[in-house]
């Protein structure tokens, strides 16, 4: 530890550091890019808007309506289906067709039960009982099957 004051002229004492603001600018843009690489678009909802919303993190989703936008930048009112008003951020809602689900009821599903029989083509050769077949066996990629020397007849 020193007792004393080292000897240091003012002039070294009161300089202004050297800034490179081109670097720090370079440096700055190349950051924001990277960043900016992985970030998503959030979706903007206006009052009225069918949506679905996600009541837990890992639940499934519920329909919904927005009802109005929050004081903070992503949060939204959501009516959600038993009419409960909830408030959630932008990341929790997805927007929704309004009327798939009249759109699904108005389909009538009505099929005929008469199943009609196809005739059966088979594309595999019929492989004889006795296994001396001059047809060379095929997987089903393709392969052809060729059975070791001693196995054969």
């Amino acid at each position: 530890m020193l007792r004393t004051t080292l000897p240091v002229s003012s002039n070294i004492l009161n300089k202004e550091p050297h800034i490179n603001l081109e670097q720090l600018n370079t440096k700055r843009l190349k950051a924001k890019k990277y960043y900016d690489q992985h970030s998503q678009h959030r979706d903007v909802f206006k009052v009225g808007d069918s949506v679905l919303l996600q009541k837990e993190k890992g639940k499934q989703w519920v329909p919904g309506e927005i009802v109005g936008k929050a004081k903070t930048s992503r949060s939204y009112f959501v009516k959600d289906e038993f009419g409960r008003v909830l408030r959630r951020n932008s990341s929790f809602l997805k927007k929704r067709l309004s009327n798939t689900t009249a759109h699904w009821q108005a389909i009538d599903f009505d099929f005929d039960d008469t199943v009609e029989p196809s005739p059966s083509v088979s594309s595999v050769p019929e492989v004889s009982i006795n296994g001396n077949s001059s047809v060379p066996q095929i997987t089903r990629t393709g392969r052809v099957i060729n059975k070791p020397v001693r196995y054969r007849n």
